[in-house]
This record gives C-alpha cells, sequence and structure tokens, in this order.
C-alpha cells in the first residue's frame, strides 16, 4: 500500500498535477416553487449546495432551481449530464437511458417539484424537460472515455443562442443545439448548464499480458502507461487437480502450469495413497496398485502396494475338498490363486438320521450323516435283527426285562413237556427269584401262585 501510494504521488507531480484533493460533483437535486425563498431552502435543507441561477429565467412559471453535493472520492464522481425532454421522462417512473455504454438515470427533486420538470408552470407550449446523470467511467476508462468526473456545475444565462462544447446536450431533441432548460414558449433568456470535467489520474498496476511475467503501472482514468517492470511472483498455490498457479504480489498476475508429481507415493488409507506436486504441494490420490498374495498365516493373506509399500491383509476364502482315501478329514485351500494356502481339518459333521439299534425280533440301522463344508456323505445301512440269545431256563438274555422265552411257559426244565420235573424246577426258581419262563400265570410275579397254576394245570390232564 505504501510503495502504490509513493507511486501515485510520483505520477501526480510528473504530469503536473496537485496532490490536493479534488472535489467532484457526486449528486444533483431539483428544486421547482412558485417562491424563489421555498424552492432554495428546500435544496439546502436537504445539505445541498444551492446554484444562485433561476432556470426558467425569463419564462415565467416556477423559480426551478439547481443543487449539488460534492465528494473527494473519485468512485462518487458524476461523469455525465443530459437533458431528455417528455412528460415520460419525469424520474418518478424511474426511466433510464443507455448511451455510449453507460445508463443514465433521473436526479433527485425535492417532494412537490412534479417529477424534477425543468419547465415547470411555463404552459404547455414550453417543453417537460428533465435532467438525467451517469456515474459510469469515473474510476475506468475502458468503453466510458466520452465521460469525464465533473469538478464543477454551472447555470449560464443568456439572451441569445450559445454553442459550447463544456454545455449539457439534448439527449433526444435533436437540431437544437445545447440543452437550453426555457425551450419552448416564450422565454427571453436561454440557460444552459455548465461543466467542467478532468481525468483526475488513479494509479494503479497490471500485467503487461496474462502471464507475460512483466505488468504496467498505468492510469485507471485515462489508460496511459507510467512504467513497466517484472512481476514479483510468490510461492505456488494449488489450483484444481491439473494445475497450480503463482501470483504477483502487485499486479496479481497468475501463471498456470501443469502439476509437477515428484512420483514418491505416501500411505493415506487402506484403499488409497498420493503423491505430492513438488511446486505447491497438491496431493493427488489414487487407488493402490496391489502385487499378488501370498500367505500371511494360517488365517490371512497379504500384499503389497507397489507405490507406497503398504500391506494389506485379508482372510482366507475357502474352498473345501473331500477324498474318499481319507474319510476322516477333507482338505481345505485358500480359493485366492496366488496364495494358495492350505491345511487338513476334521470334517463338520451333521447327522442326517440317528442309528437305531437291533433287537432280538426288530432290524436297526447305522447313522446317516454328512459334513456341512464337503461333500463327504455317509448312509444308513439296515441291521438285521439280532435273534433271541437263550442263558438258563430259556430266557432271552439280549433284552434283560423282556420275557422271551425259548419254550412253553411252565416247561422249566426246557425238555419239550410238563412234568412234575418242571414243578421242582420251578419251586427251586421261585425260591431263588429266577426269572426263567415259569411266570405261570403271566402276572409278573415269581410266586406261589405259578406254582399253584402250573400243578392244577397237570393234575388236570
Amino acid at each position: 500500500m505504501k510503495k502504490k501510494l509513493l507511486l501515485l504521488l510520483t505520477a501526480m507531480l510528473l504530469v503536473g498535477v496537485s496532490a490536493k484533493a479534488t472535489n467532484f460533483i457526486s449528486d444533483l437535486m431539483v428544486s421547482t416553487h412558485d417562491k424563489e425563498a421555498t424552492a432554495k431552502s428546500q435544496l439546502t435543507t436537504c445539505g445541498y449546495t444551492v446554484i444562485d441561477q433561476d432556470l426558467n429565467q425569463g419564462g415565467g412559471g416556477h423559480y426551478v432551481y439547481l443543487g449539488y453535493k460534492t465528494s473527494t472520492n473519485l468512485a462518487d464522481a458524476i461523469t455525465g449530464l443530459y437533458v431528455v425532454s417528455g412528460s415520460s421522462w419525469a424520474g418518478t417512473e424511474g426511466k433510464t437511458f443507455t448511451n455510449n455504454g453507460c445508463t443514465f438515470q433521473a436526479i433527485s427533486y425535492t417532494p412537490d417539484s412534479k417529477g424534477g420538470n425543468l419547465n415547470r408552470g411555463r404552459g404547455s407550449s414550453a417543453y417537460d424537460l428533465y435532467l438525467y446523470y451517469t456515474k459510469d467511467g469515473n474510476t475506468t476508462n475502458s468503453i466510458y472515455s466520452a465521460y469525464k468526473p465533473i469538478t464543477s456545475l454551472t447555470v449560464v444565462s443568456s439572451t441569445s443562442s450559445q454553442s459550447e462544447d463544456t454545455y449539457v446536450q439534448y439527449y433526444n431533441l435533436t437540431g437544437y443545439g445545447y440543452a437550453n432548460t426555457n425551450q419552448g414558449g416564450s422565454a427571453s433568456n436561454y440557460i444552459y448548464l455548465n461543466v467542467t470535467s478532468t481525468h483526475i489520474c488513479s494509479l494503479d498496476y497490471a500485467p503487461t499480458s496474462a502471464g507475460s511475467g512483466t505488468h504496467k503501472n498505468y492510469c485507471t482514468v485515462c489508460a496511459y502507461t507510467r512504467s513497466t517492470g517484472s512481476c514479483n511472483y510468490g510461492d505456488w498455490t494449488s489450483y484444481n487437480g491439473t494445475q497450480c498457479y503463482h501470483q504477483c504480489s502487485v499486479c496479481n498476475d497468475k501463471v498456470y502450469a501443469n502439476h509437477t508429481l515428484s512420483g514418491t507415493y505416501y500411505y493415506y488409507n487402506a484403499t488409497q495413497c498420493y503423491t505430492v506436486c513438488t511446486k505447491c504441494s497438491y496431493k493427488k490420490y489414487g487407488s493402490h496398485n496391489w502385487g499378488g498374495w501370498y500367505q500371511n498365516n494360517q488365517s490371512s493373506h497379504k500384499h503389497i502396494c507397489g507405490y507406497c509399500n503398504y500391506t494389506g491383509y485379508e482372510s482366507h476364502s475357502w474352498t473345501y475338498t473331500y477324498s474318499p482315501n481319507t474319510p476322516s478329514y477333507h482338505t481345505k485351500k485358500c480359493s485366492v490363486s496366488t496364495c494358495g494356502y492350505s491345511m487338513v481339518e476334521n470334517h463338520t459333521k451333521v447327522t442326517d438320521a440317528a442309528a437305531v439299534a437291533a433287537t432280538c425280533t426288530t432290524a436297526g440301522s447305522t447313522i446317516a450323516e454328512h459334513c456341512s463344508l464337503c461333500t463327504y456323505s455317509v448312509a444308513a445301512t439296515t441291521i438285521s435283527a439280532l435273534g433271541h440269545q437263550y442263558g438258563d431256563y430259556g430266557v432271552c438274555t439280549r433284552t434283560p426285562g423282556e420275557k422271551h422265552y425259548s419254550h412253553a411257559q411252565g416247561d422249566v426244565t426246557c425238555d419239550g413237556e410238563l412234568s412234575g420235573d418242571d414243578i421242582a424246577t420251578l419251586v427251586h426258581v421261585v425260591l431263588n427269584k429266577l426269572w426263567a419262563n415259569a411266570d405261570y400265570n403271566n402276572d409278573g410275579v415269581l410266586d406261589l401262585t405259578d406254582i399253584t397254576a402250573l400243578v392244577n394245570d397237570l393234575l388236570s390232564r
């Protein structure tokens, strides 16, 4: 900032411009009233300086006065004025127009000034005239070179038509010369608005051309180049995924270049790594460049990024193979071909049908099962009924608690006939609680009733 101020003051001295602040016309207001004092006081009450010349002098009608305010800020300066004819141009309608690339609008007016008509009260033969202004072009030259900041505004009264380059012109009345605010009717005076304008140089810097590496010190109003010099570029800054730029600290010119990636990669997370631009430190992220998988341990395998050397791990993904030659186990192998780790393990058996034991009289079956992981399976096979296995006294010993006998009940001696020997044997069995086939009355109890029943049966034969 200090450097720019010094250059600005130096440039002002070189071109003969005083460093004293310049007052610019920054605001205008028109006041009309049938009393002269009121027309003026309405302006001063609003803070305006009154130009002490009635714009309707010699024409009758209302008193019309113009007031102005000033500013030392170039950006506030009014740069152009036009007088527009026609009732539709009254300020209350907000009418605007564009000329030489600049937008013009109606100046302000006091509340009872009927839209700001400069010819108010002069009758139907007088033109309706309104004053329009623009501030475009006050800080740049570009398309607004026809307009300059106005430093003073005066009113000229004459009894004859005048033509001066500094007078305000009509916008939409051709062939009438410069704008007479008493136009029309039988006014004896010609009233003109006379402006003084100037270029006040405001120095700044701009690139000689984009990316040229040089800049110029120029006037923002008249565009005159004071000097040129080399740009002072700072550090590189990332712009987007493909470019970075550095900027001149004086003129703000930006030079763009493609990132220069170092080619050295760094771990970022489990899926990405990155490399860095050597100019601006921009980080370019990308997926890891994985090599093949290989065994890590019994539960996982690993692979390594070819860029950043990060090691990634993953659990084995198993396939199971059964061989009838090794019925008690199967082989499980990692399905990732470059890993290929394998091991054997016992089957994970699932019972399809439980084993059923064979009895003396009914067939049984073996268990039916399969492995939930491989193709191992065993179907159930039938076990034939075992048949009776008789011991002493003709009782089957295969089924304890069940009464399966080899001979008829009462034939305790198992000789095929009932006799006294069976009674003697039965008595022995009962006394000793030997079951045999001696439950003659079939009541599930060995006692005297069985002997009695057997004796009675024999006596009855």
